[in-house]
């Protein structure tokens, strides 16, 4: 179960965990932060001039359109563009935590309820069916947030819920039924990098393990083929140093059988220079 605290970052090792399936938890007092910022974001909007509350978005900002019922969900509709081949579950799933993680720092106009539905969501493993292509990084990752957005809070479009697809309005039941987000809260939620950085923090941590996992089968091809041990020696790492030093450590002490060859083949005596440089090894494997 990752931690979901104020003032607490979400770790890569924590982000990909989540991708992968696992839960959160968010704490008190990122429940008691929101409650407080959207006390005085509604404080302030009724005075007027606060973008979003009342006026248009974009273009529009300028124009007064008040507050009417339907107009975050409508806000959710303009913005669901996104098409094209289906986002993996995992990239889905990291951008929800990402978001949720961002929500819990407790500055965001949004009520409590709000982000204890994203959490739901991940627990219960609710997660949006959302197109690959659309709106991303310009002034937020509008398009897909729009669609996680009017899935789990409105019911509206498909979802993978526990590995089975159905519809998001069927899928609602698991999450309590629909949430009607109230005056501003759909720009907080989509205005956001959370789908850019979930992206990113999956595809470094998928890296990694695959890094990690060929450097076993770089053990392994050693002790079949033979080698010559002196390219992972102590000697050697203390002479490198920094990453590439972890790398010949976490192959040995003495990865080689005894090989009367002087020199291996290249791709198998450089390994450690060229994983050293690839990644900052961390020896426990995560």
């Amino acid at each position: 179960m990752v931690l979901l605290c104020k003032g607490r970052e979400l770790s890569l090792d924590e982000l990909c965990s989540v991708a992968l399936g696992d839960g959160v938890e968010v704490c008190e007092s990122s429940l008691s932060s929101l409650s407080r910022a959207r006390s005085t974001y509604e404080a302030r909007a009724r005075e007027g001039g606060v973008y979003g509350y009342q006026s248009g978005l974009g273009a529009l900002a300028g124009v007064t359109q008040g507050s009417w019922p339907g107009r975050e969900r409508q806000v959710l509709v303009e913005h669901d563009v996104t098409v094209g081949p289906e986002a993996p579950r995992e990239l889905v799933r990291a951008a929800m935590a990402v978001r949720a993680s961002q929500l819990a720092q407790g500055a965001a106009p949004v009520r409590p309820l709000v982000l204890e539905r994203l959490v739901i969501a991940l627990n219960k493993d609710v997660i949006p069916v959302v197109g690959l292509h659309g709106s991303v990084g310009a002034s937020g990752d509008l398009a897909p947030l729009a669609r996680v957005m009017r899935c789990i809070f409105y019911g509206e479009g498909e979802a993978i819920v526990k590995g089975r697809r159905t519809s998001c309005s069927e899928a609602l039941a698991e999450l309590g039924g629909p949430v009607k987000l109230e005056a501003g809260e759909a720009l907080a939620l989509i205005n956001s990098n959370a789908w850019s950085v979930g992206l990113a923090g999956l595809g470094i941590c998928m890296a990694q393990r695959l890094l990690l996992a060929s450097l076993e089968v770089a053990k392994r091809t050693f002790l079949v083929t033979g080698c010559n041990p002196q390219h992972f020696s102590d000697a050697v790492a203390q002479a490198k140093g920094g990453m590439t030093a972890d790398v010949i450590r976490s192959l040995g002490p003495s990865p080689c059988p005894r090989s009367p060859r002087v020199q291996d083949p290249y791709s198998i005596r450089c390994i450690p220079q060229v994983y050293g440089s690839a990644v900052e090894f961390r020896p426990q494997g995560r």
